[in-house]
């Protein structure tokens, strides 16, 4: 029998996308566990408001994670991305270059001009925060 890769799901933390972030881990967690859970066993990782970490309600000191997880899947702020890399922890979602350049448009601009993408500018609120197309 083939072992089941462990997959940690970060969701919650401190800030104020806290609710959002409970809701995608949440969706995540529900999905592997109805349609992949022949290949992957989830993990719950919950950092409350306070910033305490939690795996399946127990707390949790996040570099014992490395024992628990193959993998962590962050749904929750880039920090904990930069955290999870300093303790040679697997994980994927947000970093903190995709965080920054989903927050300031200048940066966004920038980049995509420096990687040969041309951005149109609609004025419209859809496309991309910054209301931009891409050509």
């Amino acid at each position: 029998m083939k072992t089941k890769k462990r997959v940690g799901i970060l969701r919650g933390g401190t800030g104020n996308h806290y609710k959002t972030s409970l809701k995608k881990g949440g969706d995540i967690i529900l999905y592997i566990n109805e349609n992949l859970a022949d290949k992957y066993k989830t993990f719950d990782i919950l950092i409350d408001r306070d910033g305490i970490w939690h795996i399946n309600g127990m707390p949790v000191i996040p570099s014992d994670l490395i024992h628990k997880v193959d993998i962590v899947w962050n749904t929750s702020h880039s920090i904990f991305s930069n955290i999870l890399d300093s303790l040679s922890i697997p994980n994927i979602g947000v970093n903190s270059f995709s965080s920054a350049l989903e927050n300031s448009k200048e940066m966004l601009e920038k980049h995509m001009d420096k990687i040969g993408i041309s951005i149109i500018h609609t004025g419209r609120k859809y496309g991309c925060a910054s209301g931009a197309y891409f050509q």
